[in-house]
C-alpha cells in the first residue's frame, strides 16, 4: 500500500486514477467469513449433494432436507472466485511484480503440497476405495505438486485441485497489471479487455484461446475486481457497468454447463453472491462513522475469529473430498 495518500480524495467520476483513499484499508475480516462459507458450500455438495452416494443408501433418502439444498453447494466455487478477484486486485495495490508471485506461492504452494502428500498417503494405505477415489503413480503425483499437472494431462491427485489452476491462470493474467503499476485505469483496462477476450473465445470456441480468457470463470474473477475498485474508489457508473456485464456473462456459461438443477435457484444463489459482494464493496458490513485501524481491528475477538475461519478455508477445500468420502465410508460400515 502506498505510503503517500492524498488526504482528500478526489471524486472517482471526475478522476478515479488519481482518488486515493484516505488510509490504507483494513483487511475486510467479513471477507474471512465468507471465503469459509464458500469452502463449507463445496464440501457439502461433495458429502451430501453429489452422487454417487458414500452414506450407503440414496441421498435423497438419508438427509431428505438437506441434499436438495446440499445440491447447490457447487456454486460455493463461483463465490471463491468472486472473492478472489476481490483479495488479489486488493492486496497487489502497490506492490512489486516480485513481491507479488511471492506472496501467491507462499500462499498456496506449501499447505497444497502437504495435502497431495497426504492425500496420496491415505489412499494408497486404504485397501478398498470408494467410488471417484483413484490411485496416482509416483510420476503422476510428482507432477501435481507443481500445480500446473492439468497442462500435461495428469489427473489430479484430488478432483477439487482443479480450481487451483484456474487460480493460477487469473493471477498470471492479472501479473501482467501488477507488473505495468496497479492503478485505477489498468485495472479497469485490464476488466474490459479480459472481458472481450472471454467473450471471443466463447463464440470461437477456439482451446487456446479459451484456455488462455477462461469464459467461464474469468465473469467472476473480473466483477469481483470491479467489487474492489467501488470499495476503493466508490462506485460509478462505468465500475457497475463491468459488475453488470460480468453477472450476465457469468450467468451465460452457468446455465450453458449446468445439469439437473433448476435454473431459477442458480440464477438466484449467483444473484445473492453478486448482492453480497456489492454490500461489502459500498461497506455496508462496516460501522458508519467508526474507523477501525487494522492494529486495534485485529484486537476484536469477532474480527480474529473471522480471519481465523477465512486461513480455515484453504485447507478445508483441499484435504476435504477424497480423504473425507474414506473416512464416510468406514464410519457407516
Amino acid at each position: 500500500m502506498p505510503s503517500s495518500l492524498a488526504t482528500t480524495p478526489l471524486p472517482p467520476a471526475t478522476s478515479p486514477s488519481s482518488a486515493r483513499p484516505q488510509r490504507p484499508s483494513p483487511r475486510l475480516a467479513v471477507l474471512d467469513g465468507l471465503r469459509l462459507c464458500a469452502a463449507l458450500f463445496v464440501v457439502l455438495f461433495h458429502y451430501v449433494g453429489m452422487s454417487p452416494s458414500h452414506w450407503g443408501t440414496p441421498l435423497d433418502t438419508t438427509f431428505p432436507h438437506l441434499h436438495p439444498i446440499a445440491a447447490y453447494g457447487w456454486t460455493g466455487v463461483q463465490l471463491f472466485f468472486l472473492i478472489s478477484g476481490f483479495v488479489i486486485c486488493m492486496s497487489s495495490w502497490g506492490r512489486r511484480l516480485g513481491d507479488f508471485f511471492i506472496s501467491r506461492v507462499v500462499r498456496l504452494y506449501p499447505a497444497f503440497w502437504f495435502a497431495v502428500i497426504a492425500t496420496t498417503t491415505v489412499v494408497t494405505l486404504t485397501p478398498l476405495l470408494p467410488v471417484l477415489v483413484e490411485r496416482h503413480t509416483l510420476s503422476e503425483v510428482l507432477v501435481n505438486l507443481t500445480m500446473v499437472h492439468e497442462t500435461f494431462g495428469i489427473t489430479h491427485v484430488d478432483p477439487p485441485y482443479w480450481t487451483l489452476w484456474v487460480e493460477m491462470r487469473f493471477y498470471l493474467l492479472f501479473a501482467i497489471v501488477v507488473w505495468l503499476g496497479v492503478n485505477y485505469q489498468r485495472v479497469v483496462t485490464f476488466c474490459g479487455l479480459w472481458t472481450i477476450g472471454a467473450i471471443i473465445a466463447s463464440g470461437a470456441k477456439e482451446p487456446v484461446l479459451e484456455y488462455i480468457f477462461m469464459p467461464k470463470h474469468a465473469p467472476f474473477f473480473i466483477a469481483g475486481i470491479a467489487f474492489y475498485l467501488i470499495h476503493r474508489f466508490g462506485p460509478n457508473l462505468l465500475l457497475w457497468g463491468i459488475v453488470g456485464v460480468s453477472w450476465a456473462h457469468g450467468l451465460h456459461h452457468v446455465r450453458m454447463h449446468m445439469n439437473q438443477h433448476s435454473w431459477v435457484v442458480v440464477a438466484a444463489i449467483i444473484t445473492f453472491y453478486f448482492t453480497l459482494l456489492a454490500a461489502i464493496a459500498l461497506g455496508l458490513f462496516s460501522r458508519p462513522g467508526k474507523h477501525v485501524t487494522p492494529q486495534v481491528a485485529g484486537k476484536k475477538p469477532r474480527r480474529g475469529l473471522l480471519i481465523i475461519a477465512g486461513s480455515l478455508s484453504y485447507p478445508l477445500y483441499l484435504f476435504h473430498q477424497s480423504i473425507g468420502w474414506i473416512v464416510i465410508e468406514r464410519v457407516r460400515l
